[in-house]
C-alpha cells in the first residue's frame, strides 16, 4: 500500500473507498436466494448454498431466543435480530438484489475508463490501475471479479465485450504465479471458514466474512508477495 500522503496512495485509498461500498453481501446470498439472478449459474456447492438458506432464518429465531434468555441483554439481541431481519428482507426481494447487480456497471464503468487512460488492448502485457505496479487495488478488483465468477455474473456484469481492458487485467493477473498460490489458499481458506461458521453460528458470520474477503485477500496476497 502507497503512502496515502501521496497521489498514488490518494487514488488507491480512494478506489478501496469505492470498492467497499459494493454490498457483495447482499449481492451474493442475492443470488443463492435468487439463482435464476446469475446467468452463468452459481458455482458454490449446493449443500453450501442450501445451508446459507437455511441457516440465515435459524439465526434471526436464535437471536430472538436469546433476548429471553438473558434479558439483561435483551435490547441487544432485539437489536441484532433488527439488523438481520432487515438484511433478510433485503436479500429476499429478487427487485433490490436485481437493483445492486445493475449498480455494479457503474463501478466497472469508471475501471473501464481508467485502464482505457493508460493502456491499449493490443500492446499490454501488464496492467495495474495505479502507478506501475501492483497495488491492493489490483487485488481488490481481482477479487470482486472472482467473487462474480463465482455467482456467475460475470456474463452479464463483466462481458468481455464492453470491458475489454478490464478482461484483460484480470486475465494478466490469472497469469501470475503468485495469484495462482493465492487462489489455492484462499479456496482451502474460504471452504474451511465457511464451513466452520455454518456449524457454529449460523450465516451471519459467514455472511461477515463474506464482506470482507475483497479485503482480507488483498492484505494476504500483498504480504505473500513480500515473503
Amino acid at each position: 500500500m502507497p503512502p496515502k500522503t501521496s497521489l498514488l496512495g490518494q487514488q488507491v485509498s480512494k478506489f478501496q473507498e469505492s470498492l467497499e461500498k459494493i454490498p457483495v453481501d447482499v449481492i451474493s446470498y442475492g443470488v443463492i436466494f435468487h439463482p435464476h439472478l446469475s446467468e452463468g449459474g452459481c458455482q458454490l456447492p449446493v449443500a453450501i448454498q442450501r445451508s446459507m438458506k437455511e441457516n440465515f432464518a435459524k439465526r434471526l429465531r436464535y437471536l430472538i431466543s436469546l433476548s429471553t434468555i438473558y434479558p439483561d441483554l435483551r435490547d441487544c439481541y432485539l437489536a441484532k435480530s433488527q439488523t438481520a431481519a432487515e438484511k433478510y428482507d433485503l436479500i429476499t426481494d429478487e427487485d433490490r438484489v436485481r437493483g445492486h447487480i445493475e449498480q455494479l456497471s457503474s463501478f466497472l464503468n469508471n475501471v473501464e475508463g481508467e485502464l482505457r487512460q493508460r493502456y491499449n488492448i493490443d500492446s499490454a502485457d501488464a496492467m495495474y490501475l495505479f502507478g506501475d505496479s501492483l497495488t491492493v487495488a489490483d487485488i481488490g478488483l481481482y477479487v470482486l471479479i472472482t467473487r462474480l465468477q463465482l455467482l456467475g455474473l460475470v456474463p452479464h456484469c463483466v462481458p468481455a465485450s464492453k470491458f475489454p481492458l478490464t478482461h484483460r487485467h484480470y486475465t494478466l493477473l490469472s497469469a501470475r504465479p503468485s495469484i495462482n498460490l493465492l487462489l489455492q489458499d484462499m479456496s482451502k481458506l474460504r471452504y474451511t471458514l465457511l464451513l466452520e461458521d455454518l456449524k457454529a453460528s449460523g450465516t451471519y458470520a459467514a455472511l461477515a466474512l463474506g464482506a470482507g474477503l475483497v479485503l482480507v485477500a488483498a492484505y494476504y496476497f500483498i504480504k505473500r508477495l513480500k515473503s
